[in-house]
């Protein structure tokens, strides 16, 4: 019965508002993964998930900058680089 009650725990994320938040999101699924408590195909999804909002994030600040210079972006302005997922 505990057992049970242990796997149908419902893992709970921090809400994503900033890039912390999603690392934080990361630490968070790595745990239950390693607890047991999430399917391993599971945790992969979510990571990538998590990958995709934290590139997305960067993204956007980086897109808010740009506009914030009075003279517009340099010619050669380009987005960031995206990192690879854990």
């Amino acid at each position: 019965m505990a057992r049970a009650r242990r796997r149908a725990s419902v893992v709970d994320l921090p809400v994503l508002t900033d890039l912390r938040a999603v690392e934080a999101g990361h630490a968070v699924v790595r745990v239950a993964a390693a607890a047991g408590r999430m399917d391993p195909a599971c945790a992969r999804l979510v990571h990538r998930a998590l990958w995709q909002v934290a590139a997305a994030m960067r993204f956007i600040e980086w897109q808010e900058g740009e506009r914030s210079n009075l003279g517009g972006p340099p010619e050669n302005a380009s987005p960031p680089l995206m990192e690879h997922g854990p």
